[in-house]
């Protein structure tokens, strides 16, 4: 299975939820190339996602 087919999308693994990503020492990489705003974009948002699980796991 490849990451972009489950990227950012919440999954249930051991009875945690998980949601797959990149390393953000891609984006470090892809900094000066065509793209990088798209998947820093896409990042940011998974990263928005996650913060809203926590949230609503303390709730």
């Amino acid at each position: 299975m490849k990451i972009a087919a489950i990227r950012g999308i919440p999954l249930e693994f051991k009875n945690h939820l998980i949601l797959v990503t990149i390393h953000p020492s891609y984006l470090l990489r892809l900094r000066a190339q065509i793209g990088f705003e798209r998947e820093q974009a896409m990042f940011l948002k998974e990263l928005a996602k996650v913060a809203e699980f926590e949230r609503a796991a303390e709730t």
